[in-house]
């Protein structure tokens, strides 16, 4: 009987032992789970606490800086469509400055946001315009031949025909 009841025993405290690794696994495992769940917590936190940030700085205008907060977020919520806009929000005030060259590479960035393709010809055409006004006929010819095609939409501005726009171009750069 005795050597029954220590069988017993050694049964019961095998099977203890057993149940004991499995309770610390399961609590070791639990304590791994709340770690990541409160990383993950705090991460999403974080972002949110950014996107405000970036949010915040293109409401008071500073474009260039919520390009970059925006930018830092990745995909987060629509961070990428932000960039865009605050890119497309920041040309549009180098264009309002005529600081046309900074306005064109800004419309780059902003892609395919709103009508930044057609903003950035008006800013090529206004800088090409500008350089004529100031006597650099070659210069503003390269920035009128950027526009190609569409230097029709803007040559009626100032010319008659797309013509007589490269005509006085070449007139102009010929006498000075």
């Amino acid at each position: 009987m005795k050597s029954v009841m220590m069988q017993l025993c050694v049964y019961v405290l095998g099977l203890s032992s057993c149940v004991l690794h499995t309770v610390m696994y399961l609590k070791l495992f639990g304590w791994v789970a709340a770690l990541v769940i409160i990383a993950g917590v705090w991460l999403l936190m974080g972002n949110a606490r950014a996107y405000k940030d970036a949010e915040d700085l293109l409401a008071k205008g500073r474009y260039e800086e919520a390009v970059e907060r925006f930018e830092a977020l990745g995909s987060y919520r629509d961070a990428p469509e932000r960039v865009k806009q605050a890119s497309y929000d920041n040309a549009m005030a180098y264009y309002e400055d005529g600081a046309y060259d900074d306005a064109i590479a800004w419309f780059e960035k902003a892609g395919d946001y709103s009508d930044a393709a057609e903003q950035k010809n008006r800013s090529i055409y206004a800088r090409g315009d500008q350089l004529f006004a100031q006597g650099a006929y070659e210069e503003a010819e390269a920035y009128f031949g950027r526009l190609g095609d569409a230097l029709e939409t803007y040559g009626v501005l100032h010319f008659a025909t797309l013509e007589d726009a490269r005509d006085t171009i070449v007139e102009k750069a010929l006498s000075g």
